[in-house]
């Protein structure tokens, strides 16, 4: 498992990984739900929008959790290149700016 890599879970959800590769000997994970595009969203810093296999998907940054690393399935995808942008998001939830 790689940070901002993206897991379909037990449940059928996306959830990105958000967790630093060097606390990988925590058994959990630190995610991110990815819900479809049609979700309402608010504001763009916090939801930012990313497309996975063609579909778009917003980042429901406020529904921050940890999981257990059984409840995620294999890498579907990796945001890796959207750092800056899921960075920015968590700024947003934990400082409000």
């Amino acid at each position: 498992m790689a940070q901002f890599d993206v897991h379909e879970s037990r449940l059928g959800e996306l959830l990105l990984d958000c967790q630093s590769d060097l606390l990988s000997h925590f058994s959990t994970r630190f995610v991110i739900p990815l819900m479809s595009e049609q979700t309402a969203r608010t504001l763009p810093r916090l939801h930012p929008v990313f497309s996975i296999d063609g579909t778009q998907h917003i980042l429901a940054t406020q529904l921050a959790s940890a999981v257990d690393i059984e409840d995620l399935g294999p890498k579907i995808a990796s945001l890796a290149d959207q750092r800056s942008d899921i960075l920015n998001a968590l700024d947003v939830l934990l400082t409000g700016v």
